[in-house]
């Protein structure tokens, strides 16, 4: 069994150029909807394997990823300076405007990357990137409300608050590849239970400003999943957001 070096994935031996056309004010975009990530994750894979004795033994090891695990692959992916996005607050956040996680300034409203699958960070030989879908369902449609039960309390009255808390199967991929370099490769997947509260405040038939949370716990074991060009691993954990905004969120509450 070839040795495993789990810690690398905290450093991210990245080394891509940026390959997002940033727009004149040193943006990739803005957003008017977002909500606040926390990804805290756990991945698992063997150790090296050892004889004892007339015992051979197999053991793991175990590394985190954090927001903090991600800013840094991301930052070096693009060719930013980790430190100076510390620095300046740049934060993980979830786009609703365009249904995937982002690297935003201390706003949270300038978008700084785009690192969902759509935007994959890549050039020639490298492409990394992070899916995120809070209600996956099983195809090509992210986002397409793929719910268990709901829980739900709708106001007739043209002032006071909408509540609901639903439970979907969320879904992430967080994945980095180098054509030239497998031994490097990362890509970590999970599915499990979400459940999401939303609470819609209006007043006089207009919409005032909404809260929302997500609470995703992932889990995944697969022999598809890859920790510095190796597998099997395994990973859980959880992925949190918390966003608010003004009027309502179009994308958890559209207008009809």
């Amino acid at each position: 069994m070839k040795k495993t070096h789990i810690i690398s994935l905290i450093t991210a031996t990245v080394t891509l150029a940026l390959a997002q056309n940033m727009k004149a004010d040193g943006f990739a975009g803005t957003t008017t909807e977002f909500s606040k990530l926390t990804v805290a994750l756990t991945v698992e894979t063997n150790k090296p394997e050892v004889e004892t004795g007339n015992a051979v033994i197999d053991s793991t090891g175990k590394a985190k990823i954090t927001n903090k695990t991600i800013l840094d692959m991301f930052a070096t992916a693009s060719g930013a300076d980790p430190n100076e996005w510390r620095t300046n607050g740049a934060q993980l956040i979830f786009d609703w405007d365009t249904y995937q996680p982002a690297i935003a300034d201390k706003s949270g409203t300038n978008i700084l990357l785009y690192i969902g699958s759509e935007n994959a960070v890549s050039n020639s030989t490298v492409t990394a990137y992070f899916d995120l879908d809070w209600f996956y369902n099983f195809d090509d449609n992210p986002g397409t409300w793929a719910f268990g039960t709901l829980k739900d309390k709708r106001m007739t009255t043209p002032s006071g608050t909408d509540n609901e808390t639903a439970t979907s199967q969320g879904y992430f991929e967080l994945s980095f590849s180098d054509s030239e370099d497998s031994n490097s490769d990362i890509t970590v997947f999970g599915v499990g239970p979400n459940t999401e509260h939303y609470v819609q405040h209006y007043s006089d038939g207009d919409y005032t400003f909404w809260t929302d949370t997500e609470s995703f716990k992932p889990f995944c074991a697969s022999q598809k999943e890859i920790v510095n060009g190796q597998s099997p691993a395994t990973v859980n954990g959880t992925i949190k957001a918390n966003g608010k905004g003004s009027g309502n969120n179009t994308f958890i509450y559209p207008i009809e």
